[in-house]
């Protein structure tokens, strides 16, 4: 089974391939008698060109992506620490009284999947600053609730750009995926035309990257 070709070795060979067509006068003119003259090749680099350029862009954006979901999981982490300190405080503090337990979502178990487990957060944290009077008898002041809910609330913005950069990535690599697509038809289009045009030179052939088989004696 033949080895698929990372993106870096097919723009290698492009380069290769194209770059010495253009600087070599006499395979230029054989190749021109094909229809593969310098505006052509020039028309081959440049599609190449946007290749890199499209997996550079490619590349920055996985780079964000990592970036935003490293940050979000730090965040997440320290947020989830406190509130599973503050969580165990306020069921002492409203012990018995269903109503409030409920608005907290503290009544029933904790929930063991990341978004359920978000959601009981994000609730928790927009009405625990409500009852700051009460949670201060447990050695919970109204500024840690209040950084807190903020902490909360970064969170859900580090979220959204998360998906945000997650979104931008999967673009970045079907625009870069489309692209790379007409370089390699053009490749194989130009590699046919080659082997015509210079079939009675087999180092030229060579010199574009296109191996000749050894005709045994």
């Amino acid at each position: 089974m033949m080895q698929k070709r990372t993106i870096s070795a097919e723009l290698a060979m492009a380069e290769i391939a194209i770059e010495n067509a253009l600087q070599n006068p006499d395979t230029l003119k054989k190749l021109s008698a094909y229809n593969y003259d310098r505006k052509r090749l020039l028309e081959g680099k440049s599609l190449k060109e946007e290749v890199q350029m499209l997996e550079s862009v490619k590349q920055d954006k996985y780079g964000q992506q990592f970036s935003s979901t490293d940050s979000m999981k730090a965040q997440r982490k320290e947020i989830v620490q406190r509130y599973r300190q503050h969580s165990k405080r306020a069921r002492l503090a409203f012990e018995g009284q269903r109503g409030t337990l409920e608005q907290l979502q503290l009544l029933g178990n904790r929930k063991m999947d990341t978004n359920g487990l978000m959601m009981q957060v994000y609730a928790f944290y927009s009405k625990i600053v409500l009852f700051a009077e009460e949670m201060s008898k447990y050695n919970i002041s109204p500024e840690e609730l209040a950084q807190s809910k903020a902490m909360v609330e970064a969170l859900s913005a580090a979220r959204q750009q998360q998906v945000q950069s997650k979104g931008q990535a999967q673009d970045a690599t079907q625009k870069r995926n489309a692209k790379r697509k007409e370089l390699n038809a053009w490749m194989m289009q130009f590699r046919k035309v080659a082997r015509i045009a210079l079939t009675d030179e087999p180092q030229m052939l060579e010199t574009l990257g296109i191996l000749v088989p050894t005709q045994k004696v």
